[in-house]
């Protein structure tokens, strides 16, 4: 299992009323497996509020308008946020097209 050297256990035999019970312990290895876990999370938290942050007044201004046109600016700001995600192994390979039809626009 992949756990094994995350946790130590033993026997509570005296705080139970009944049978004793096995009791699990975070070894030092699986305190530093939680806190690398806890940074992944951190940090992907901070990448989905970055992007929700800058593409949700996009989303908005598109909505509101009926032709649906971006600026030059909306565009390099979506490039921008593309650029972060891009090496994300969690990133749709969907998108590259997505990622090289904005890049066009921009090179020529």
């Amino acid at each position: 299992a992949r756990w094994i050297g995350w946790l130590s256990s033993s026997w509570d035999e005296e705080a139970s009323q009944g049978p004793p019970r096995r009791v699990y312990h975070l070894t030092e290895l699986g305190k530093q497996v939680l806190s690398s876990w806890i940074g992944d999370l951190e940090q992907t938290q901070e990448r989905v509020l970055f992007y929700y942050d800058s593409i949700e007044p996009l989303i908005t201004r598109l909505e509101e308008h009926d032709s649906g046109s971006l600026s030059r600016t909306d565009l390099l700001t979506m490039l921008e946020i593309l650029q972060v995600y891009i090496d994300d192994p969690a990133f749709p390979a969907s998108m590259d097209e997505a990622v090289s039809t904005l890049l066009g626009f921009f090179i020529g």
